[in-house]
């Protein structure tokens, strides 16, 4: 099974990156860079995360994991 990113939980909310942007009070460019693993997002910003995608904690959890792995990559490589 693939493991979720916050992009498919974005898409799975029926959003695009722009009106999620504007829910989680950041700019698109901000949010950006958390879907293409530039960035983590900050707990506050994962609490509005969950609301604004109305995902299961674990859901969102998993898509953290994900990018947080992808960054260690990056970074190892």
């Amino acid at each position: 099974m693939k493991r979720k990113t916050f992009g498919d939980l974005r898409k799975m909310s029926k959003m695009s990156a722009t009106q999620t942007a504007k829910k989680l009070g950041i700019s698109e460019s901000a949010y950006r860079k958390y879907e293409c693993s530039n960035r983590l997002p900050p707990i506050p910003i994962v609490i509005k995360m969950l609301q604004t995608y109305q995902c299961s904690a674990e859901d969102l959890l998993e898509a953290c994991e994900f990018h947080n792995t992808v960054r260690k990559f990056r970074k190892d490589n």
